[in-house]
């Protein structure tokens, strides 16, 4: 179980709006609490056998690509063809609510509907700035308004990341020649035996090389340039 999983899930919803385009394997629609049994790698796992329909073990670029558009028929809430930054923030931001409700009610034992420190394993200088009226515990609310507030100030730091990785032609818009572009360049770089299929153990090398990437920098990666037929 993640020691600072309420944390992990306010301040990762953030990151993640600013910095987890590249991957584009949350977008297939799966996801998980923060705190399931193999965190990240249990996450990733769960995430691999969504986008391999198929069920060989392995995923083709056209299963990759498909997980792309399946992520833009459920972000493009009009149904234009586009997913834009305010579809792209909204759809990720539900995503983290309905992750963070689940948490909350599986956490308040006695159904009071407020969590105190111990209960969330929020460090006490980020609980203490959630905790709004403080009162020494924190509700669905104010856990959500800190979310909000993280997010916020991610954006105002880093910008808005994700639209604009995907962006290739700068029209404020992700369609889906964009992204068909973009998961070649993926399965590019983590095909590394040029095989023609990502093992579970290169699929999931994309989430070291994020972590550690994020260790030198914070600032988003720029997308990666369009692969030429």
């Amino acid at each position: 179980m993640n020691k600072y999983r309420y944390s992990a899930l306010i301040l990762g919803s953030s990151l993640a709006i600013a910095a987890s385009a590249f991957a584009g394997v949350a977008f297939a629609g799966g996801g998980g609490d923060c705190d399931k049994a193999g965190g990240h790698a249990g996450r990733g796992a769960a995430r691999f056998e969504q986008i391999d329909t198929n069920k060989d073990g392995k995923i083709s670029l056209a299963e990759l690509t498909a997980s792309r558009e399946t992520w833009l028929t459920k972000v493009d809430t009009n149904k234009d063809g586009v997913a834009t930054p305010a579809e792209i923030e909204a759809s990720m931001s539900a995503r983290h609510q309905e992750r963070l409700q689940k948490m909350f009610e599986r956490d308040d034992a006695n159904k009071d509907g407020r969590l105190t420190r111990e209960e969330t394993r929020m460090p006490s200088a980020f609980f203490e700035k959630a905790d709004a009226n403080k009162d020494g515990a924190l509700t669905l609310a104010e856990l959500g308004n800190a979310r909000k507030t993280a997010h916020a100030d991610q954006q105002a730091k880093h910008g808005p990341g994700k639209g604009a990785r995907f962006d290739q032609n700068g029209d404020g818009k992700v369609d889906l020649q964009e992204l068909r572009a973009a998961a070649q360049n993926q399965f590019a770089q983590l095909d590394k035996n040029k095989d023609g299929s990502l093992t579970n153990d290169e699929f999931r090398a994309q989430g070291h090389f994020k972590h550690h990437r994020g260790n030198k920098s914070d600032a988003p990666a720029a997308a990666p340039a369009p692969v030429r037929s």
